[in-house]
């Protein structure tokens, strides 16, 4: 399993939706993930990715990928 943790402070200092979509669209494909779109993440190539929010302490936005 791949895993890809992006703390939401470092979302936020994005103003604008396309540009927090192509961030993490490059942080998935350089962790290996089969992901595609070209503004956001649209779906993967194969296999199954799970998304969710870490709980509030972390605050974090994880992405775990299963080939």
């Amino acid at each position: 399993m791949t895993e890809v943790r992006i703390p939401a402070a470092e979302l936020t200092r994005f103003n604008n939706d396309v540009h927090w979509g192509t961030y993490v669209l490059g942080k998935l494909r350089d962790a290996g993930i089969p992901v595609t779109g070209v503004l956001f993440p649209l779906s993967i190539e194969s296999g199954t990715l799970t998304t969710y929010r870490d709980d509030l302490a972390v605050d974090e936005f994880v992405w775990q990928w299963s080939p």
